[in-house]
């Protein structure tokens, strides 16, 4: 696994995914969320505690980047692919040669 730091103070996460000074303030967070979510359960603590709306802007969001970003390879592999359809080539009749009737 990935060692993932919180936040700006940098500090190495706990083994279950929270950095060891924000554990309390993570409790309700940490039974249910896996080690990815948790790194980046930091910014929605903040953004419960903030009282503004008006300034929901300036804080980072809770989207979780280890989620929606998936490497580029693995993109590409399970991408499905579309199948281009041959065009089928249309047979030209050959014409029959009339035989003469031989006279005679």
């Amino acid at each position: 696994m990935r060692r993932c730091y919180a936040s700006a103070s940098q500090q190495p996460c706990g083994p279950s995914g929270s950095p060891p000074g924000l554990r309390p303030a993570l409790g309700f967070l940490a039974s249910a969320a896996s080690f990815e979510s948790l790194c980046r359960a930091v910014p929605l603590v903040i953004r419960l505690r903030a009282p503004d709306p008006r300034l929901a802007w300036l804080r980072p969001r809770p989207v979780s980047a280890c989620h929606t970003r998936s490497p580029a390879s693995q993109r590409r592999s399970t991408k499905k692919k579309k199948k281009k359809k041959k065009k089928k080539k249309k047979k030209k009749k050959k014409k029959k040669k009339k035989k003469k009737k031989k006279h005679g």
